[in-house]
């Protein structure tokens, strides 16, 4: 008799330590789920520099087009005061008058993107973007060069994707840094 207790206890056992397992990992999953996603909590503004190698008018088309890059990836503030930008640099890498008739004014523009911290002064992601083309003067082929740049390329998803995972990662520092610096009584906020 003893041993057939023993192995229904045993078994018992067993019965009870796997229901116990599968509410702690049902637990567990349900707690995860209810995590907020930070990401689509940040919001990110446009930038050109007043002193940009990019002709005024092109500014203006440029500024729209970045304005749709951040809208269609979700992560553009309204507002226009915003501590992470997007922003971009051009550099002309060859530029001339065709020998067609009539003459073209051709040139290959290389813009850079970059996602940064304002304030903190960090690069979270950057992308090159290259066009050739031409037009009746400068200011037409470098409108027709920021024409060419598409919200919809995937380029600009990865952009901001991997901007968002590294500011998400600055964040966590920072706050890291913040409970150190608490423990320690010595406050220092940023």
């Amino acid at each position: 008799l003893t041993k057939q207790l023993y192995d229904k206890m045993y078994f018992m056992k067993r019965i009870i330590f796997s229901i116990l397992l599968l509410l702690v990992a049902s637990y567990v999953v349900k707690a995860q789920s209810e995590m907020p996603d930070l990401t689509d909590k940040i919001i990110i503004g446009s930038y050109i520099a007043p002193k940009s190698a990019i002709p005024e008018r092109a500014q203006d088309l440029m500024a729209e087009k970045m304005n749709q890059i951040l809208l269609r990836n979700g992560v553009a503030n309204i507002d226009g005061r915003s501590r992470y930008i997007l922003t971009v640099h051009s550099v002309v890498l060859d530029e001339g008058w065709t020998d067609t008739t009539p003459a073209k004014y051709a040139m290959e523009v290389e813009f850079h993107f970059y996602i940064g911290d304002v304030s903190a002064g960090l690069l979270f992601s950057d992308k090159l973007f290259r066009k050739k083309v031409a037009g009746n003067s400068q200011e037409d082929a470098y409108m027709q060069a920021v024409k060419g740049i598409r919200a919809t390329d995937p380029m600009f998803k990865m952009l901001i994707d991997k901007a968002k995972v590294r500011i998400i990662d600055a964040l966590g520092a920072r706050e890291d840094a913040l409970i150190l610096d608490t423990n320690g009584y010595n406050i220092n906020w940023w």
